[in-house]
């Protein structure tokens, strides 16, 4: 069985419960999803998306983990993993928000995000030795960028710049 088991299913709930505050955030703010600025939108998108791949990478080192007994195997596919999703996730938003304005956090998670995806992808291939440190950095760092755009989204009133 993989160590850590305990840290990822708390990374996987907190990713859930994450995911239950997009429902607050629309009741909240009242939102109906065709008066959604560009900014908005991109702030939900920036909420979900890291979200879900926080959440299914969580149980990617345990499920690898039951397919085979060789830890650092487990570890490389799972950094593979979370660094292909994280990546998808950052062309997606860029890609996908082009009108929206991006706040300072947004670039700067974007640019974190960028250096986050080429540990991944360097530990995978083994030349990042920290294989453990780095999947849960980038876990957590999707995490924090579902955290940022929800609170976005709680202090934006429809039609109001997200800031």
């Amino acid at each position: 069985m993989i160590e850590h088991t305990e840290t990822l299913h708390t990374i996987a709930q907190v990713a859930i419960t994450l995911i239950g505050f997009s429902g607050i955030v629309i009741v909240i703010g009242d939102r109906a999803l065709s008066k959604w600025t560009h900014e908005e939108s991109a702030s939900f998108f920036g909420l979900i998306a890291p979200t879900l791949t926080a959440l299914v990478s969580s149980f990617i080192p345990i499920l690898v983990g039951m397919l085979t007994d060789m830890p650092e195997v487990t570890w490389r596919i799972a950094n593979l993993f979370i660094g292909v999703l994280h990546l998808a996730n950052i062309l997606a938003f860029y890609m996908g928000t082009k009108n929206a304005k991006k706040t300072l956090g947004q670039n700067i998670n974007g640019m974190i995000g960028a250096l986050t995806i080429m540990a991944h992808l360097l530990a995978s291939v083994g030349l990042l030795p920290w294989l453990i440190p780095i999947f849960l950095f980038g876990l957590l760092q999707q995490l924090w960028i579902g955290i940022l755009n929800f609170l976005l989204l709680l202090n934006t009133r429809v039609g109001d710049p997200v800031s």
